[in-house]
C-alpha cells in the first residue's frame, strides 16, 4: 500500500505542473495528424462533388450508381477530369442501357459546374471503362453546363428532370 500512495502521490503532482514534458508532445501532434500532401487531394472540388453524388446514389433504394462503388482517385489534366472508380462500377454494364445512360448523365451533371472540367474520362481501377455504348472516354461536360441544349453526342433521349 505505501508504494501505490507514492505512486498516486507522484502522478497527481505531475498534473499540478502546467509546463511539465506531457504538454509539447500534444502541442506536436496535429501536425502529424494532419499531413500536408494529403489536404489537397481531399479538398478538391471534383473528388468532393463526385463523393457527395456517390454518398447520395448509395444512400437511395435504387441507384444507378451500382452499390459499394467507391472513387479511387481523381486527375484532372487540360480539362480531363479521369475518375477511377473501384470494381463496383463496372457492374454498371449488366444494370440495362437505360440505368448506364443515367448514371452517365449523373456524371455529367455532377462535373458540369465545376470550372476547368470539359470532358471526364471514367477508368475502373485504372482500365477504361466500356459500358453497353463503348468506352467512357472524355465525354463532353460542357454540353450540361447550360451552353448547350442537346444531349451530349452517344446518348439517347433527355433527362427527367
Amino acid at each position: 500500500m505505501p508504494c501505490g500512495a507514492a505512486l498516486l502521490l507522484l502522478a497527481l503532482s505531475g498534473c499540478n505542473h502546467p509546463n511539465t514534458s506531457v504538454s509539447p508532445p500534444n502541442s506536436a501532434s496535429p501536425p502529424s495528424v494532419t499531413p500536408g500532401p494529403e489536404q489537397p487531394a481531399v479538398k478538391t472540388p471534383v473528388k468532393d462533388a463526385v463523393q457527395q453524388m456517390l454518398a447520395q446514389q448509395q444512400a437511395r433504394t435504387y441507384s444507378v450508381i451500382p452499390k459499394g462503388t467507391r472513387l479511387l482517385s481523381v486527375n484532372l489534366k487540360d480539362g480531363v477530369a479521369t475518375l477511377d472508380f473501384s470494381k463496383e462500377f463496372g457492374k454498371l454494364a449488366d444494370m440495362g442501357e437505360s440505368t448506364e445512360s443515367k448514371a452517365q448523365k449523373l456524371l455529367i451533371r455532377t462535373l458540369a459546374p465545376i470550372s476547368g472540367v470539359e470532358q471526364v474520362t471514367i477508368t475502373v481501377e485504372g482500365k477504361p471503362y466500356e459500358g453497353q455504348d463503348g468506352v467512357w472516354n472524355r465525354l463532353d461536360v460542357r454540353m450540361q453546363n447550360g451552353a448547350e441544349s442537346e444531349p451530349a453526342s452517344g446518348s439517347d433521349g433527355g433527362e427527367n428532370r
